[in-house]
């Protein structure tokens, strides 16, 4: 296994080089190491999710972002990572892709699961964790701002502007839960 592996990259590093791109080995080797992290990431189809919580004029409310391709309304979310817990994933890519800080719970409040599209018209059904995110402050900038659009919503209206219907349910779900505690005071 580790000879063909190592014949593959060798190849790859040539072709490249050949195509006037001056890759060496060590770049086609990092470069298909980064390619198999992200299909093994795929394979599993795990992935965590922040939901971005604060009181409004005392009303429980909840940011979205959009999509970077598809432009919808979705949660903070990415791939689980080796060595990094789901919650604080979760929590980094809160500030990645929405400048969001605050304090994440380690205890997963729901999941659902949708179809990420990928290149070629492929498929993979992925499960998202949904971990609650008690949000202090949005900063100015972040790195992902010029790619994204960031809203505060209601959680009913959450439910009405996300795609996936997983997603709706749990926000319904936790609308529901806020009715029932009075919809007052601090998550």
């Amino acid at each position: 296994m580790h000879r063909e592996y190592f014949l593959w990259v060798a190849f790859h590093a040539l072709d490249l080089a050949r195509a006037g791109r001056g890759w060496g080995i060590r770049r086609a080797m990092a470069a298909t190491k980064r390619k198999r992290k992200w299909k093994a990431r795929l394979r599993s189809g795990r992935q965590c999710a922040a939901l971005p919580l604060a009181t409004r004029d005392g009303e429980l409310r909840v940011l979205l972002v959009t999509s970077r391709e598809t432009r919808r309304w979705v949660l903070p979310k990415g791939w689980i990572e080796d060595g990094v817990a789901p919650h604080e994933q979760a929590a980094r890519e809160a500030y990645e892709e929405a400048g969001l800080r605050g304090d994440v719970l380690p205890e997963a409040v729901g999941r659902y699961a949708y179809r990420k599209l990928l290149p070629g018209d492929q498929t993979v059904t992925c499960a998202v964790d949904v971990y609650p995110l008690l949000v202090r402050s949005q900063l100015g900038a972040w790195p992902e701002q010029r790619q994204r659009e960031t809203q505060w919503f209601g959680l009913r209206q959450a439910a009405a502007a996300v795609a996936e219907e997983g997603l709706a349910s749990l926000l319904l779900a936790l609308a529901s839960f806020d009715d029932l505690r009075g919809g007052v005071g601090p998550v």
